[in-house]
């Protein structure tokens, strides 16, 4: 994630292109229909679109695995979802095939997981989770070399109050599939079993070389932070020494 600050109140000259989910709209359509004087300006606001999302109680918004999602009564958004995800890996080419007799002996092979949490806006996003866990240090990554550097909470308070002070706009940044950006360091190579839900797009005896730092591994946050660093130079930006 990043923050553009810019002068005045305006749009950027990039335009966002978004569309509102059916719930969003629902919950918009609810606000106006509350009687005038009922609730104070912005009150509601923290409700979200939990009016609109589709479900009785926030309980029902949970993490859940594969097989818990698709034998639930919205298994079709979440094969949809499946799908999707497994489009985004292609996209931004997270792994290749590998015959299993090809795997180096005694090469440990990964597995994975699904995270599934419908969100209170009604979309159904599923994202697949390699089990890091099960890497082993000094083969798949180093111990000592796989952190990622953080912002400190008072240069977040510092830019928020220049922004009130200031008269700036902001704008939060969210980038897609961020850790799906990164690469694993000195050529290692990372093997994974074909996951859940993937299984019709790949022959049976094989498995899958990661060719990108998937969510889970250890060195995911730190790969990525490298490709933000390096593209954030790119468009002129300087790390903060703070």
């Amino acid at each position: 994630a990043g923050i553009a600050l810019g002068q005045g109140v305006g749009v950027s000259s990039d335009p966002y292109e978004f569309a509102l989910t059916a719930a969003e709209i629902n919950y918009y359509k609810a606000m106006k229909e509350f009687p005038e004087g009922e609730y104070a300006p912005g009150e509601l606001a923290c409700v979200g679109a939990g009016l609109g999302g589709g479900f009785a109680n926030t309980k029902e918004l949970h993490v859940m695995k594969y097989d818990e999602a698709l034998a639930g009564k919205e298994k079709d958004e979440w094969k949809k979802a499946v799908t999707e995800e497994h489009e985004r890996m292609l996209k931004h080419e997270v792994f290749e095939t590998v015959p299993r007799e090809q795997v180096p002996y005694g090469a440990k092979v990964l597995t994975s997981t699904w995270a599934m949490k419908k969100k209170a806006n009604g979309t159904h996003p599923a994202r697949l989770n390699a089990r890091g866990y099960e890497q082993i240090d000094g083969e798949h990554y180093d111990e000592d070399a796989k952190f990622a550097p953080v912002v400190s909470d008072a240069t977040i308070h510092i830019i928020l109050i220049l922004i009130v002070m200031a008269g700036w706009w902001a704008e939060l940044l969210d980038v897609k599939g961020a850790f799906l950006h990164g690469v694993f360091e000195k050529g290692r190579k990372v093997y994974m079993e074909v996951p859940q839900g993937f299984e019709k797009y790949y022959p049976k005896n094989c498995v899958l070389l990661l060719l990108k730092t998937l969510y889970g591994t250890k060195q995911a946050a730190k790969a990525f932070s490298l490709k933000l660093f390096e593209a954030l130079h790119v468009m002129g930006y300087t790390r903060s020494k703070s």
